[in-house]
């Protein structure tokens, strides 16, 4: 009989119940995934990751293969729509954006877009939202991953350190945007917080400004801050990586990741890994009261060797007694679409 360990953040989605009109509810599991142009009565099938082709008007593919993109006014919409979202304004309280501020372009190493753009207030703002205009503010970076929502972060100052850490190299080069200005100041980095976990025995390096988040307590290690989020957890699949990336792109009721999800497998700190890109009609939530609302992305990677975390789990022989501590074979990491990417490179496995 073949047994499988779900992870277990998707008890967390129980409590969507309540306000979520689902019929039952089931844990994320890693299941058999459907075969290829099949369907699953379950949930649908995720996507592999495909490049897409080249825009209308985009330029030819730059140095390290990011290619340079045309803005459409449709584009220029959902920027506008997506900073005024986190910062919690009208889109009518912006009147456009700055001219020549605009970049745009696609990376196929990570299938994501990106985009760049200075916002104008509108001369009717009040003086409290004219205000927040200042000191980088009315700058926006943005991700999103393919078929997936923008995920923005505000540019900040100086907007040159933000930039360097937000966007992939090939992506500034493609841009023309030196980078050489950041190393100049000093800050050719963000200053950046390393996460251990010894329950995950797992390290990673997160944003500095993001924090513990209220409420989260015991073995689960969990940052946000109003950039991003981040949540550590573990899980086992014996059908292996492609069927757990499966199962958690896919497994749960809710689609957490939406019904379109897209996977791409890579590796991970020298190990099989993957990751999870929400499709755009994915859920955003926030991570705390009041906090800013963003969608799910995962990454999963292979220990290299299984992880014991915890009690709860019946004994190898099946035989009555007390519970056994959980043999887990994957990590999972949790996050924001935006910073997946980054978070996943600099994963370091304990063992």
């Amino acid at each position: 009989m073949r047994t499988i360990m779900v992870s277990r953040r998707a008890l967390g989605w129980l409590g969507l119940l309540a306000t979520v009109a689902a019929a039952g509810c089931t844990a994320t599991s890693a299941s058999s995934p459907a075969a290829p142009g099949g369907s699953r009565s379950a949930s649908p099938a995720a996507t592999t990751a495909v490049s897409p082709g080249a825009a209308a008007g985009s330029a030819p593919a730059g140095p390290g293969g990011a290619r340079n993109l045309a803005v459409s006014g449709a584009v220029r919409d959902e920027l506008t729509a997506a900073y005024a979202g986190l910062r919690g304004i009208s889109p009518a309280d912006v009147t456009g954006t700055e001219p020549g501020s605009v970049y745009y372009a696609y990376d196929p190493a990570t299938d994501t877009y990106w985009a760049r753009a200075t916002f104008m207030p509108s001369l009717k703002d009040p003086f409290k939202v004219l205000v927040g205009f200042q000191d980088g503010a009315d700058i926006g970076l943005f991700a999103r991953a393919a078929r997936s929502g923008w995920q923005v972060e505000l540019g900040g100052e100086p907007v040159v350190c933000t930039e360097v850490v937000f966007f992939p190299p090939a992506v500034l080069r493609t841009w023309s945007l030196s980078t050489a200005m950041a190393a100049s100041s000093g800050c050719s980095s963000r200053p950046a917080r390393q996460v251990s976990s010894k329950t995950f025995a797992a390290s990673i390096s997160i944003p500095a400004d993001w924090q513990p988040t209220p409420d989260y307590v015991g073995q689960f290690a969990y940052d946000d801050g109003a950039s991003g989020w981040v949540e550590l957890d573990a899980a086992t699949e014996p059908s292996g990586l492609h069927s757990a990336c499966t199962g958690t792109a896919t497994g749960n009721v809710l689609h957490p990741y939406g019904l379109y999800p897209q996977i791409i497998y890579r590796s991970i700190d020298g190990r099989p890994g993957c990751l999870i890109f929400p499709s755009g009609d994915a859920l955003r939530l926030p991570r705390r009261a009041w906090g800013t609302a963003f969608q799910d992305s995962a990454a999963l990677v292979e220990y290299r060797q299984p992880v014991t975390i915890g009690g709860g789990c019946a004994s190898p022989t099946g035989q009555p007694g007390p519970p056994q501590p959980c043999l887990y074979s994957l990590l999972i990491i949790l996050a924001d679409p935006a910073h997946l990417v980054a978070i996943a490179d600099s994963v370091q496995l304990h063992h």
